[in-house]
């Protein structure tokens, strides 16, 4: 895959003298089909969406810090470095400020085919009439449905705080949760949607409401008052540190399991989440899933694996012509 951009030598020297006096200089990458164009700074982020296509622009952004476009009416894909900071890569995380709503604010048009990867947002993910949305690999708050339809959302080695919704009238076809890390509730105002939260860790300390949800191969720490799973809700192969709980379907689950006998002693025992952690389990042997792989995130068909799918660049060519700086490269994603 062979890609042109086009600098000013002017501003590239400028870019170049700030990058050594400042590490906060970041930079977006809008890619249109064989249009490529870069954007520097703080508003990089909106600066490229603002030019993407309608339909099927992705955005590429560096480690650092970005301002958030806000409400997204395109069918738009962001990529980033990572979610965090890897000392030992020496690669710095892509952070993404406040909310990301995507709405075209039109009840019968749909966003399609979008997806988030390698990145953390410090607010929630918000969604109305969209279709095909895949989150993978970044840490946000809250995803929230936002607008009266969503099809085909999968969440996957994500960190989150969990799911909110509480209107009866938003409806959901096809959500799912996958080797995700999930500190809060999952909750949801239509009980008729069926959700899937599979091979995850729940560290929420209290209860997870919704009726039509389906735990399977999940690690789920329960405790303290009102902690328990909805009536309705389906548990199969999930390890749990109580005697009991309420759901109507229940098999192959693991009662009363200490924490000292889920996790690995040497990654932590706790449900804590840092890093560090790989979250191994103590003895995986002796808690298969569904599908015949562990239970928790290591598990399943996204073992947890934070390391985005960038580009690696093969070959470099730089050429001046006249105030131009051409540049050409040939990538290839991992």
């Amino acid at each position: 895959m062979i890609k042109r951009f086009a600098f000013s030598v002017v501003a590239l020297f400028c870019t170049m003298m700030t990058g050594a006096q400042n590490n906060d200089v970041v930079s977006a990458v809008l890619q249109t089909g064989d249009e490529t164009k870069m954007y520097m700074g703080v508003e990089a982020l909106i600066k490229a969406y603002n030019d993407a296509a309608e339909t099927g622009s992705v955005i590429t952004l560096s480690g650092g810090s970005f301002n958030s476009p806000g409400n997204i009416k395109k069918s738009v894909s962001i990529y980033g470095n990572c979610f965090e900071a890897n000392t030992i890569n020496n690669t710095q995380a892509t952070t993404i400020n406040g909310d990301i709503l995507f709405s075209t604010g039109n009840d019968e048009t749909s966003l399609e085919n979008i997806r988030l990867e390698g990145f953390h947002l410090t607010g929630n993910i918000l969604v109305n009439q969209i279709k095909n949305l895949i989150i993978d690999k970044c840490e946000f708050s809250t995803l929230r449905i936002n607008g009266n339809y969503a099809e085909e959302i999968s969440v996957r080695r994500c960190y989150l705080n969990g799911l909110n919704s509480l209107s009866s009238d938003y409806k959901i076809v096809g959500l799912d949760f996958q080797n995700c890390f999930i500190t809060g509730r999952i909750t949801h105002g239509n009980e008729e949607n069926q959700i899937l939260v599979d091979h995850c860790i729940l560290a929420h300390y209290g209860d997870y409401g919704h009726e039509k949800a389906l735990y399977r191969n999940c690690i789920i720490r329960l405790g303290g008052w009102r902690s328990d799973i909805a009536a309705g809700a389906t548990i199969k192969n999930n390890i749990f540190s109580v005697g009991s709980v309420s759901a109507s379907i229940q098999e192959g689950n693991w009662f009363s399991v200490s924490n000292d006998n889920i996790f690995d002693p040497e990654d932590g025992t706790d449900f804590s989440y840092s890093a560090e952690r790989t979250f191994k389990l103590k003895t995986p042997n002796d808690f298969v899933g569904t599908d015949n792989t562990e239970v928790g995130i290591n598990g399943g068909n996204y073992p947890w694996n934070k390391i985005p799918r960038m580009p690696v660049v093969k070959s470099l060519k730089l050429d001046v012509e006249g105030k131009q700086l051409n540049v050409t490269y040939e990538a290839e994603v991992r």
